[in-house]
């Protein structure tokens, strides 16, 4: 709605807007709206009792940059089997029955997947549901850290 009204622009215009320009998601990380913004939206589902009930999903995925020049705050991530990319890195929580979106950090693509679990991992995650990269160490002692169990699913890629 904030970015309606800065720009003037119709649900359908800004609907369209939201889809084309990452610049306008970036807009409300800047002015420090897109965390607030997901917090409010968080604590109205639970006050009207969606929770988190069975486990967390938890992943991260690769968002490439529309333009390695405009871009200055993207970073170059690699990985084994695919080409590397320019671009930021988005690490989700979801509640596993539900499939809301418990928690979110956006960082430059080269950070590891599981360096996003400190932000993401919401309180009382139940049995947490992740890839390789949140196997060992680190990862798997915040999970338990916070009340979760670790549960490694295996992708076979």
């Amino acid at each position: 709605m904030l970015l309606a009204i800065w720009h003037d622009l119709s649900d359908v215009r800004l609907a369209e807007a939201l889809d084309d320009r990452a610049g306008f998601r970036r807009e409300l990380a800047q002015h420090g709206l897109d965390q607030v913004l997901f917090e409010a939206v968080t604590r109205q589902l639970e006050v009207k009792g969606v929770r988190v009930r069975t486990g967390t999903l938890v992943d991260a995925t690769l968002i490439p940059s529309a333009s390695i020049r405009q871009d200055g705050e993207a970073k170059r991530a690699g990985h084994r089997r695919r080409k590397p990319v320019h671009g930021h890195k988005a690490h989700l929580a979801t509640d596993e029955g539900a499939g809301l979106v418990r928690g979110v950090e956006v960082t430059t693509a080269n950070v590891h997947d599981a360096a996003g679990l400190v932000a993401m991992q919401p309180p009382k995650a139940g049995n947490v549901y992740g890839d390789s990269a949140f196997t060992g160490g680190l990862a798997e002692r915040l999970i338990i850290s916070r009340g979760g169990r670790p549960r490694t699913v295996w992708t076979g890629t």
